[in-house]
């Protein structure tokens, strides 16, 4: 009877760990070009201002880094992919909302730009504009300054995506000055500040 236990106990184990995977073939995606990274203007460290429709000036201070993801299956993958992310995280000295623009190499035709405004994602495509919300602007006039170069993006007024009573409703980013101006559904706004 013991030996049973034994045959038993050790199929088990067998099965357990004798099933492993062999490890994926890594295919690199390679780096985000420098090109793409100037497009997110912010360094890492540095402070930004931001003023919000009341006048009131609050300050954000920029973390910014890379590094490497991987895009698998879920088991025995023959391939796995590597990929760079760089992300920017802009939290603000006043509860408020933190600013995250991610950039990604998982596509290097289309290198994305992912921008959240607290838990709101805003998304800026990098060769097709024709989404619905989003328009190019050569220039825009925002509270008596004009801007270059910029994008609108409309958040999706709907109630799948909206989970508080006041959100970001709009943003406008330019790839020289970042994230520029954001309205929020109540009118309220945040503009960048010099």
């Amino acid at each position: 009877m013991k030996t049973y236990h034994f045959v038993v106990i050790g199929l088990f184990f067998g099965l357990m760990y004798g099933c492993g995977c062999d490890a994926p073939e890594i295919i690199d995606l390679g780096r985000l070009p420098d090109s793409i990274l100037a497009q997110v203007p912010y360094r890492d460290g540095q402070e930004y201002k931001f003023s919000n429709s009341r006048g009131k000036l609050f300050n954000f201070t920029a973390q910014r880094e890379s590094h490497d993801e991987y895009l698998e299956c879920e088991k025995c993958c023959k391939i796995a992919y590597k990929y760079q992310v760089n992300q920017t995280i802009m939290t603000p000295d006043y509860e408020l909302f933190d600013l995250t623009i991610q950039l990604s190499s998982i596509d290097s035709a289309d290198y994305s730009h992912f921008i959240w405004v607290g838990a709101y994602l805003f998304y800026l495509p990098k060769n097709d504009y024709t989404d619905a919300g989003i328009e190019y602007s050569d220039s825009v006039q925002l509270n008596n300054e004009w801007f270059y170069g910029v994008y609108r993006i409309d958040y999706p007024d709907d109630p799948i995506y909206i989970s508080d009573s006041i959100y970001p409703s709009r943003l406008y980013y330019n790839f020289t000055s970042g994230i520029i101006h954001i309205t929020l559904n109540n009118g309220e706004y945040y503009q960048k500040y010099e």
